[in-house]
């Protein structure tokens, strides 16, 4: 598959017009400034951190950088990665409420939204993305020693199904962000 700057320029395009949704720089936006405040407020994570992460309120993405301006082949793909993991956030309607009160409810709507990275990592460039230190990133969320364990499972088992060749059945299993775009990047190689 040939990844370069058109691919994920007309990918983000594709999907925010499907899913109506609209990107924003994060670090410029006046609710992002309150969202760092909540964050660590609530000691989800140290506002450092925050300014590092992409972040998804309803129809609205918040990027730490643009996904049109030249790069790397390597980070063309993770802003394909970013694209799909962010309109899954999207896509489920997550409560911030819930996100900031809740452990458990953070840890399963990042499991969910990581899976979609490996997914888009291995249809992108067949690699498979390293399933503990997915996990470990748990731990900047706040998530318990538990949930990551649960999280590592679970991203296990999904490289376990790529590295058989389960490709078709991870994928009609995939989240429909992940459809969206293995379709859309497919019809326009």
């Amino acid at each position: 598959m040939k990844i370069n700057r058109k691919t994920v320029v007309g990918l983000w395009h594709h999907m925010t017009k499907k899913h109506k949704t609209t990107v924003h720089h994060k670090l410029k936006h006046p609710r992002m400034k309150r969202m760092r405040r909540w964050v660590t407020m609530l000691r989800i994570m140290p506002g450092k951190r925050f300014d590092k992460c992409n972040m998804t309120l309803g129809k609205d993405i918040f990027l730490i950088s643009a996904y049109g301006t030249q790069a790397s082949k390597y980070h063309y793909i993770r802003r394909i990665e970013t694209c799909v993991h962010e309109h899954g956030h999207s896509i489920d309607g997550i409560s911030y409420f819930k996100y900031l009160t809740s452990k458990a409810y953070r840890a399963r709507k990042e499991t969910e939204a990581y899976k979609t990275n490996i997914i888009m990592r291995f249809v992108t460039t067949g690699e498979l993305l390293d399933p503990s230190r997915l996990a470990r990133i748990l731990r900047h969320y706040k998530c318990t020693d538990n949930q990551i364990h649960q999280a590592y499972r679970e991203f296990a088992q999904l490289v376990h199904q790529l590295k058989l060749g389960q490709l078709s059945t991870v994928l009609a299993q995939a989240h429909p962000a992940v459809k969206d775009a293995v379709q859309y990047l497919c019809t326009n190689e």
